[in-house]
């Protein structure tokens, strides 16, 4: 079962009980959990995805790397928070994961993202070439209006067949789906409707060129272009 980003919101471990009944489901079910959970560090807190296992036991973690700026963290932190704390009493302690992660699941290494990661093909492409079988994608798409839930979609259309990957999209508001490697989707659900959906993916350990090379192609045509700049330089009319 996968849960959207922020799902539970209370701080795990921090909660007074609150994720016993949870877990107490999980082990009567017998059924894998990834659960997107608030996971505390010192004084502030990931952003994160659990994996459960049948058990109730925790196997993997996630943590979202790439915050939305003044929506999860302030850029110049140390010059805007002390202005800000004099005008409003919010504490923004959510703290970034770490680039080159791994998570493992009962059923085998998983690719993740949370939200914003979406738009970072490379936290995706480390992941598949370090073992990830499927991808997780999760999201709290509560704020912004059709068009962007399906920009957010398509984002994750292009990270499936960069990796060749199944994957998983599950959100709160929506577009969930379920993607191919191909791109296509093979569900997708309307939005703001509360469901649930069944389907059946693939596992797949293959290594696109995408995974193996990453973002060459850019830098090669960059590079192309400097070479013939200095070669034709004398000669404007062939630039």
């Amino acid at each position: 079962v996968l849960l959207p980003e922020g799902a539970l919101p209370f701080l795990w471990g921090r909660s007074y009980g609150l994720e016993a009944p949870l877990l107490r489901a999980v082990q009567a079910a017998k059924v894998p959990l990834w659960a997107g959970v608030f996971m505390p560090q010192g004084e502030g807190y990931h952003q994160s995805l659990l994996s459960l296992t049948a058990d109730g036991v925790v196997s993997g973690q996630y943590n979202k790397v790439k915050l939305v700026p003044l929506g999860e963290y302030l850029p110049f932190e140390q010059w805007i928070k002390p202005v800000l704390s004099r005008l409003s009493p919010l504490k923004v302690g959510m703290i970034a994961g770490e680039n080159h992660q791994r998570f493992d699941t009962a059923i085998g290494r998983a690719i993740v993202g949370i939200c914003y990661d979406s738009v970072f093909s490379e936290l995706f492409r480390f992941q598949a070439a370090a073992g990830g079988q499927f991808i997780l994608s999760v999201a709290n798409n509560d704020p912004f209006g059709a068009r962007m839930m399906g920009q957010h979609h398509a984002l994750d259309v292009l990270r499936a067949i960069e990796t060749d990957r199944w994957l998983i999209r599950a959100t709160n508001t929506g577009i969930s789906a379920v993607i191919d490697p191909q791109g296509h989707s093979q569900w997708i659900s309307p939005t703001n409707v509360s469901l649930t959906h069944i389907a059946k993916i693939e596992r797949r350990t293959t290594q696109t060129l995408y995974v193996r090379v990453g973002n060459w192609f850019l830098p090669l045509c960059l590079a192309f272009s400097i070479a013939l700049w200095f070669k034709y330089r004398d000669r404007p009319n062939l630039i």
